[in-house]
């Protein structure tokens, strides 16, 4: 929904399903979205989630509302280059000389509830 009661989004998804939401006849999404979370067996309304879209507020890849997740966006760049800088310091008596670096990461996402 958006605050004027416009649905730009309704149907039934399980679990870890996925579903886009788009601005109404191809417009940008308006500053506020508010979702409205309802059990499918009993229609009764679970969770209300409201979204900031305005672009005053960041929205990140795997960000978490609710029980929501974003994982993606349409028409925007979502990845952002990173620099990473190193400090190496040779705590021992002995010279070194690196001639290999390598760096190696492992992201876990933890998702509570």
């Amino acid at each position: 929904l958006i605050p004027g009661g416009e649905i730009l989004y309704s149907g039934t998804k399980s679990i870890n399903e996925s579903f886009s939401v788009t601005g109404l006849r191809s417009a940008p999404l308006p500053a506020m979205i508010i979702c409205e979370i309802s059990d499918a067996a009993d229609d009764k309304l679970k969770q209300i989630v409201q979204i900031n879209t305005s672009g005053n507020e960041s929205l990140s890849l795997l960000d978490i509302y609710g029980s929501l997740q974003l994982y993606g966006c349409n028409q925007q760049n979502c990845l952002v280059p990173i620099t990473y800088t190193y400090e190496i310091e040779n705590i021992g008596t002995e010279p070194m000389i690196i001639d290999f670096l390598e760096r190696t990461s492992r992201i876990v996402f933890k998702i509570n509830g």
